[in-house]
């Protein structure tokens, strides 16, 4: 934390705060605590996917399912970085797949 506020500095104290809000439904402000979250920790998987549920709940689904491709992506990256190919290529297939979807969806 800074010492000139009392907010969190760290991309998962922003992820936790943004599930506390989830969790009482506010949705908008976990959005926000997500986006934070995001800004710190650009490749930051969890916070991509919670944003996305939450997006859903506030009927934002083409929001939702974008995130869901980013949180995929950046998740086959992370696994990549640890040698674990298999299963990055899978994340990166798979967010591939979403996003084709989405781009459909938008042509229609």
């Amino acid at each position: 934390m800074s010492p000139k506020s009392n907010l969190p500095e760290d991309a998962a104290a922003y992820t936790n705060r943004g599930l506390a809000k989830y969790e009482l439904e506010d949705y908008e402000g976990a959005i926000a605590d997500y986006d934070r979250a995001i800004e710190l920790k650009p490749k930051f998987a969890e916070a991509y996917y919670n944003r996305g549920v939450a997006k859903g709940f506030l009927g934002d689904h083409e929001g939702a399912i974008a995130d869901f491709a980013l949180a995929y992506k950046n998740r086959g990256t992370v696994k990549f970085a640890l040698r674990d190919e298999r299963r990055a290529k899978a994340d990166r297939a798979r967010a591939q797949c979403i996003d084709s979807t989405l781009r459909s969806r938008s042509a229609d």
